[in-house]
């Protein structure tokens, strides 16, 4: 159960493995991402989560982000929001 203001991240591996071989992001460094950005919406998340994958860098594979964000008490009311590139 997601409680207001809350938000739960999916992504495909293309987020985690824009820049592979040369880095590689791990759950930790996406838990790090996401508590850095915590304030922004689910839109301005994904975006985020996306730049910094990347960097300046094409990404090597797709990349879906898809974040559920509660937006009233109880989570009765989620806002979804998705974002996908190709490569």
């Amino acid at each position: 159960e997601l409680r207001e203001g809350e938000k739960l991240v999916l992504y495909t591996d293309g987020l985690t493995d824009a820049r592979a071989p040369d880095a590689v992001l791990s759950e930790p460094d996406l838990a790090a991402l996401i508590e850095e950005a915590r304030a922004l919406t689910g839109q301005e998340l994904a975006q985020f989560l996306e730049s910094r994958a990347t960097g300046d860098s094409d990404a090597r594979d797709d990349i879906a982000i898809l974040v559920l964000e509660a937006v009233s008490p109880g989570a009765s009311a989620l806002s979804v929001h998705y974002y996908a590139t190709t490569s």
